[in-house]
């Protein structure tokens, strides 16, 4: 695989890298480079001639090109995703093990590997819906707008980003009005009201916290982690460790449960799916499970 095709968010992370400097370093190791960047029209275009895609920015652009691939004509199976994390959370690329340098994940790509991610899937909706990391109700919707509706700080570097999210996200866990849910686990039942209740397809969520530890992507097995209303202060708490820098994970605080097909019954108002919002109207049943089909990442060796 000699010709990629860079796909380049230039307004990911505290330090965009430029153009320029992307295709020289791809460029040096031995690749043919085309470009386009995410933010132009037209960047979807991807001639027959290119091996794979690389992806430079966050979880967000990852998910753009995501559902490019999962819904390009003409392509009988989606071309590999290489990832170049250039995005504050970097969730998914964290997931994936991709934590070394740019020059070094670059150079891994001639020994690399391409594994199967596969890709969760929402019924139930006004038209289904895809999701890489996670979906789920409760505090994690409201973080996601309550973020979205704050200004950005000039000069914001990531730490300072993350910290302000697991800020907002602590004084949000002590004020949202738990949900009550009922849901079907493979066969298991289960009903009660949820501060958090998420679908992870991937280790970490949001603000790099890591919810589902033992989520494997590549599996097809989703990891739930359910938080009542009795367990909101141990969710609180950690939460708060994790913001004054006293906890890099999850640990034994809370369980996750491993779970091929999620049922859901719920009247919440909001849904995330990955990094995105929607709004439900009235009572909603949703079915989640995964694509008959991944899709191919390319990972260094």
């Amino acid at each position: 695989m000699n010709v990629a095709k860079l796909l380049h968010n230039p307004t990911a992370g505290e330090a965009a890298s430029t153009a320029l400097e992307l295709r020289s370093l791809i460029e040096s190791n031995g690749f043919e480079c085309q470009y386009a960047s995410t933010k132009d029209s037209g960047w979807e275009t991807i001639g027959p001639e290119v091996d794979f895609l690389i992806v430079a920015g966050g979880d967000g652009t990852v998910r753009q090109v995501a559902q490019r691939q999962l819904t390009a004509p003409k392509r009988p199976e989606p071309l590999p995703i290489a990832i170049l994390p250039k995005g504050t959370a970097n969730n998914i690329a964290l997931t994936l093990g991709l934590t070394g340098t740019s020059d070094e994940i670059v150079a891994g790509w001639h020994r690399g590997r391409i594994i199967q991610y596969q890709v969760g899937l929402i019924h139930g909706l006004a038209k289904p819906e895809f999701f890489l990391e996670g979906c789920g109700l409760g505090v994690f919707p409201k973080l996601i707008n309550t973020m979205r509706d704050q200004e950005e700080a000039e000069n914001e570097t990531r730490e300072e980003s993350l910290l302000q999210a697991l800020t907002t996200l602590h004084s949000l866990i002590g004020s949202h009005r738990a949900e009550t849910c009922q849901l079907i686990l493979d066969t298991a039942n289960y009903a009660d009201e949820f501060v958090l209740l998420e679908v992870l397809n991937s280790r970490l969520l949001g603000p790099n916290l890591c919810l589902a530890p033992a989520a494997n992507p590549q599996d097809k097995a989703f990891e739930v982690v359910l938080v009542t209303e009795q367990e909101r202060p141990r969710l609180s708490r950690y939460v708060d460790a994790l913001r004054l820098g006293g906890l890099t994970g999850w640990g034994d605080r809370l369980s996750a449960i491993s779970a091929t097909q999620v049922k859901l019954s719920t009247q919440t108002d909001y849904l995330h799916i990955d990094d995105e919002v929607i709004s439900l109207d009235g009572p909603t049943d949703i079915t989640i499970s995964f694509r008959a089909q991944g899709l191919p990442f390319l990972l260094p060796g």
